[in-house]
């Protein structure tokens, strides 16, 4: 059995811990690196390998574009999320959480690892109106490619499945 779970913004630690109750249950668990299952997807390669018309830097620079114009909805989800993990940490919860200071730290987290921190789903649709635009077509980046078969998540996701009873 293969279970897919968003990593949503869980800390590493407890992706870990879920990770282990699900093999201890002969589960196998497919969690993407970065938010959730969409993110694997925004890769400039795979977008390449499907329309080989968008070179791989075109790619970058369309995923950038997306990545920025959704910042801001990326950033507010993480905010949200980390400051109820700060409250549920703090006695007395969100009544003696520094809010400003969770919400710069998370703002700091964010700019040193947007590809991690991005909202896959929101970053996607923007991506995939840019290609729909730039290829004159409907597209579908929901295939699979070599460049996705090469994803480190995927080859976790193998190596587990290599070694499942």
């Amino acid at each position: 059995i293969v279970v897919h779970r968003d990593r949503d913004y869980e800390v590493d630690a407890t992706i870990t811990t879920l990770q282990d109750d699900l093999s201890e249950a002969s589960i196998v668990a497919f969690i993407p690196d970065a938010v959730d299952i969409e993110s694997c997807f925004i890769v400039p390669e795979h977008i390449n390998e499907l329309y080989p018309e968008i070179t791989v830097a075109r790619a970058v620079t369309m995923i950038d574009a997306a990545t920025l114009a959704t910042k801001q909805a990326s950033l507010d989800r993480l905010i949200q999320q980390r400051t109820l993990q700060a409250a549920k940490k703090t006695q007395g919860g969100l009544h003696n959480l520094n809010i400003p200071k969770t919400t710069r730290a998370t703002e700091t987290e964010y700019n040193e690892h947007p590809e991690r921190f991005r909202y896959g789903k929101t970053v996607l649709g923007n991506l995939t109106q840019e290609i729909r635009q730039v290829v004159g077509r409907n597209i579908e980046l929901f295939r699979s490619t070599d460049a996705l078969r090469a994803r480190p998540e995927v080859a976790r996701l193998r190596d587990a499945l290599a070694q499942a009873p």
